[in-house]
């Protein structure tokens, strides 16, 4: 999705990739929402070339999860969704009327699980959104009410080899300091709900106190930004109003 016209002259536009939530009937197109679905609002209210696709098991794409672990037993949902996120910039990237060096990701719930994870594996994505789309995971235990990294093994089946680690939560390999730690210096937007039921948010304020360590060292703590509505988790025409101009900001700046 572009500005009609834009094709037939030199310009050179900001792009922002849109990772929707889980949304298994429609994809990228918001099955339950008010007001106009997220990729509309994005491209009238930033000017952006928007890109959208149907994540892996969502929209026309839910066929693709059939016996997915039996094909491909040493990878995950989680590791397909990002691949898939790179892939896109590859696309992006290509585009005549696209500025490369311009490209965002910008992603609601598990698309901002993607979006952090592909922007800390890939330097070409200049800038990103993560709209409630994390919680530290080593701290994601049952008795937070969230459902622990349970969800992502056992529920979802995003990543299963986490499920090893329920009850030991503090083993897991990794955790989101380190991803966020990779993105730096670039400009990253993290939206966290004050009443998000799927998170914590003293352990996220804990997590980002120690990425924003990281971009001090690069003199960029600037580019460090945080979003706490005081709401539950929710994707509101209000929100999108306001991340899509930071996010407006970001791609200008």
């Amino acid at each position: 999705y572009y500005p009609s016209g834009i094709e037939d002259t030199d310009k050179k536009l900001p792009a922002v990739i849109w990772l929707h939530p889980l949304s298994n009937p429609q994809g990228y197109v918001a099955a339950y929402k008010r007001g106009t679905t997220p990729h509309v609002t994005l491209l009238r209210q930033t000017g952006m070339v928007v890109f959208c696709y149907d994540q892996i098991g969502n929209g026309g794409r839910v066929r693709e999860v059939t016996r997915f672990y039996e094909r491909y037993p040493h990878w995950s949902l989680m590791g397909k969704m990002v691949a898939d996120a790179r892939a896109a910039v590859d696309t992006v990237e290509r585009l005549p009327f696209v500025d490369p060096k311009r490209i965002h990701m910008l992603g609601y719930a598990m698309g901002g699980m993607v979006a952090l994870h592909a922007a800390a594996l890939d330097e070409r994505v200049a800038g990103v959104v993560s709209v409630a789309g994390f919680t530290p995971m080593r701290y994601d235990i049952a008795e937070r009410g969230t459902g622990g990294v349970a969800r992502w093994s056992h529920w979802l089946v995003l990543q299963p080899r986490l499920g090893a680690f329920v009850g030991r939560e503090r083993r897991i390999p990794y955790d989101y300091d380190e991803v966020l730690g990779l993105i730096a210096p670039r400009p990253l937007l993290v939206v966290t709900p004050k009443k998000d039921r799927e998170s914590t948010l003293a352990d996220i304020e804990a997590c980002l106190a120690e990425v924003k360590k990281v971009y001090a060292l690069f003199g960029a703590d600037n580019n460090l930004q945080r979003l706490a509505p005081d709401d539950y988790n929710r994707y509101s025409p209000e929100l999108q109003e306001e991340v899509n101009k930071r996010l407006k900001q970001m791609a200008t700046e």
